[in-house]
């Protein structure tokens, strides 16, 4: 149980109980996912609305994501015929200056260059695992 505020500003206890979290490691996992699935639409929603305020037309987080790819290392894909436009190039200068203005400055408040590697190293290693489980769960299909 964890205690917060009502609306009259008097302590309640929060049940942290529930169908996807009956013991204290499910209740820490469930937790550590609802995470993720906010982080990622915040992320989401950031990186839509920093190629808004570029000048760009307005894409969903992985259409962006997918134009920096492209554009990484200023050179065309292997396989593919993709190849970022002046326009594009102009609109992800610009989008890594504001990254670099308003993202930036706020996440070295809060944490340093290691703290990112190793949860980056966590998160990698947790898609594996919820690949693993996933192809599990495939062979367990109903009928």
């Amino acid at each position: 149980m964890e205690t917060k505020l009502d609306n009259g500003q008097h302590p309640q206890r929060v049940a942290k109980t529930w169908h996807l979290a009956t013991t204290p490691h499910e209740t820490a996992l469930t937790e550590f996912e609802f995470a993720i699935i906010r982080v990622a639409s915040a992320f989401d929603r950031w990186q839509s609305d920093c190629l808004a305020c570029c000048g760009g037309e307005r894409f969903s987080g992985a259409d962006v994501a997918t134009l920096h790819v492209i554009r990484m290392h200023d050179r065309g894909k292997k396989g593919v015929t993709y190849q970022v436009t002046t326009q594009g190039r102009e609109v992800t200068d610009l989008y890594a200056q504001y990254r670099q203005e308003l993202l930036l400055a706020m996440t070295k408040l809060v944490s340093n260059d290691q703290t990112f590697e190793e949860v980056g190293m966590l998160l990698n290693h947790m898609s594996g695992m919820y690949d693993q489980a996933a192809r599990v769960a495939a062979t367990h299909l109903p009928a």
